[in-house]
């Protein structure tokens, strides 16, 4: 009886020294990874902005007016707008409707670029639907063209254009601005306000 009494201690005593070691292994293991310093989240200002060139236009919160924003960079062979939503230059991020379908009261829509492409920009607004006329006419809408983190400048933008465009009947389009790109910079004489159709009667006009 004796010799099997020492045999179940020495295996008592072998368990015990194993789950020592196991407990010890993984105290260890936990140790190093607390002293693993964690991924740093990229702070505020760090952070790349949505689009090289942004589009945003804004018209009167709360009513039901469709405006619908056209534009077209270098590289796009179609303008773009709420039926073609993608281009080589600009994608359509938000296509407003007014009130329809939309759980916010701002009445908005915007596009940006991916990239900064030589050649001439193009920024349309294009009264789609007044469900609310004659109670709202003119419709005043705020366009804004902004550069993001222009050459040389750190976390900075330029506003390459502010202004406003009043849309007084159906289906009227209206070139807010047109402007050039070189370098990645806007050629000042440029900029101008003259008028190109890039959405006629539901149909995209093609000759540029």
């Amino acid at each position: 009886m004796s010799l099997f009494t020492r045999s179940d201690d020495t295996g008592t005593i072998f368990r015990d020294v194993i789950f020592l070691m196991m407990i010890t292994f993984v105290i260890l293991f936990l140790i190093a990874v607390l002293h693993i310093n964690p991924v740093a989240e990229p702070k505020e200002e760090e952070m790349s902005p949505p689009g090289n060139i942004v589009v945003n236009i804004f018209w009167e919160d709360e009513i039901n007016v469709d405006v619908d924003l056209w534009v077209k960079g270098p590289k796009d062979i179609k303008p773009v707008g709420y039926s073609n939503r993608a281009g080589r230059t600009f994608n359509l991020l938000r296509d407003d409707l007014g009130t329809t379908n939309d759980d916010t009261e701002m009445n908005f829509e915007n596009v940006y670029s991916r990239g900064i492409p030589d050649g001439e920009y193009i920024i349309n607004v294009h009264m789609y639907s007044n469900k609310q006329r004659p109670q709202v006419w003119p419709v005043t809408v705020k366009i804004i063209v902004t550069l993001m983190n222009p050459e040389n400048s750190k976390n900075a933008k330029t506003e390459i254009f502010i202004g406003d465009v009043n849309l007084s009947k159906h289906s009227e389009e209206i070139t807010a601005v047109r402007f050039k790109i070189k370098n990645k910079k806007v050629v000042p004489e440029s900029v101008n306000s003259i008028q190109l159709d890039l959405k006629v009667k539901g149909q995209y006009q093609w000759n540029f």
